[in-house]
């Protein structure tokens, strides 16, 4: 293990998946090398990167708003589900980061309830993308 060195050309700001979903590309690399016993090196292109780092969770939102005739916000009720995928991931901390920011920038005078559903389904993984779940959350507002 104390042979081995990684280096990266750049990661961007919008890591994402690529803190979580690197195990598959690790893999190819690390047994390529292993077999060839010299450095290999492994560049996806973008259509690549994003079939195999995952994209943005897809979101449904349910709400009941209440308003005054004024249009002045007075109670929200809003259930968040997301398509977390076939796999966890990362799908936890962008729901409870798409909860965080589902009143946007609105101040609520009343009671407010927002729960969040992270949802297993049969379709290949989401995770982190440009956001972390906020601008799920923010939209939701921007709907109702």
């Amino acid at each position: 293990m104390s042979k081995v060195v990684c280096r990266v050309k750049r990661r961007g700001g919008g890591s994402g998946g690529k803190d979580s979903r690197n195990i598959p590309i690790s893999l190819v690399v690390a047994i390529a090398a292993a077999k060839v016993n010299k450095p290999v090196r492994l560049m996806l292109d973008r259509d690549d990167d994003m079939v195999v780092t995952g994209t943005r969770h897809p979101f449904l939102g349910r709400y009941k708003v209440g308003f005054t005739e004024t249009g002045k916000l007075t109670a929200l009720e809003m259930d968040l589900y997301s398509n977390a995928g076939c796999t966890m991931d990362l799908s936890f901390s962008v729901m409870g980061r798409a909860m965080f920011h589902a009143t946007n920038s609105y101040k609520i005078d009343g009671p407010l309830r927002v729960k969040g559903h992270v949802c297993k389904t049969n379709l290949p993984s989401n995770t982190a993308f440009r956001g972390f779940g906020g601008p799920q959350g923010m939209i939701m507002a921007e709907n109702w």
